[in-house]
């Protein structure tokens, strides 16, 4: 739980620097390519989630069997 706690507050300061990051880079565009660069950015994340949700879950997994094969 304490990993759990402490990654979750890495990803939300790391996830928080890259938008400061982006916004500033978005400003120095032109607009057309901010556009498309958000859409890129979009699909990053898209996966990155899917990733994570796979990434989650098969921890879990582990973590049952492991249980299970205790008992």
């Amino acid at each position: 739980a304490l990993y759990r706690q402490c990654a979750e507050r890495r990803d939300k300061e790391l996830r928080q620097r890259l938008q400061d990051s982006e916004q500033k880079l978005g400003l120095s565009m032109p607009l057309d390519q901010a556009k498309e660069r958000a859409t890129q950015l979009e699909s990053e994340v898209t996966l990155l989630e899917r990733y994570v949700r796979v990434k989650i879950s098969n921890d879990i997994d582990k973590s049952v069997f492991s249980l299970a094969m205790t008992h």
